[in-house]
């Protein structure tokens, strides 16, 4: 499955190969075993593995022996997914800010506990690189919060 899906793509998202040769998601299991046969099949020297973050998830990727990877190009491979429309009804854009906040908090918090010193050079310049991304939208959001609640003050003293 591999070999044929590197044929077509110098590098391939291991559960997208997958996704795509039994045309259909893939279930844990199946997932688990494509995992499992990536890491066998770069021990082998017929493909290199490393993982790309891409939004919440670490996207085990393959790439051919001689293939020349570059980061963004990485995550685009990475972040292509079948759309799963979203179950239940809508939430409303204060209950997604309150999730947001309260999963922010904890990340602050997790992240004191952190021993950098056991991350590897590589991986934590990817790690850098997507927490980059996620603080500038982050700081943006904050500052469009502050700016709403500026204005409800001024509304509220008139």
């Amino acid at each position: 499955m591999f070999t044929d899906a590197l044929k077509d793509a110098e590098v391939i998202g291991a559960a997208a190969a997958v996704r795509a040769f039994l045309g259909r998601e893939p279930t844990r299991a199946e997932i688990t075993a494509a995992r499992r046969a990536a890491g066998s099949y770069a021990r082998s020297g017929q493909a290199t593995t490393f993982y790309v973050s891409s939004g919440r998830a670490r996207v085990l990727m393959l790439a051919r022996p001689d293939a020349d990877v570059e980061r963004q190009g990485l995550r685009d491979v990475a972040a292509w997914r079948k759309h799963q429309p979203r179950r239940g009804a809508p939430r409303s854009d204060q209950r997604v800010l309150a999730t947001l906040t309260t999963h922010v908090v904890a990340a602050g918090r997790a992240a004191r506990l952190i021993d950098i010193a056991k991350v590897s050079p590589a991986n934590a310049a990817g790690f850098a690189d997507d927490l980059d991304d996620a603080m500038k939208e982050l700081a943006r959001l904050r500052a469009r919060l502050r700016r709403r609640a500026q204005h409800g003050r001024e509304a509220g003293a008139e």
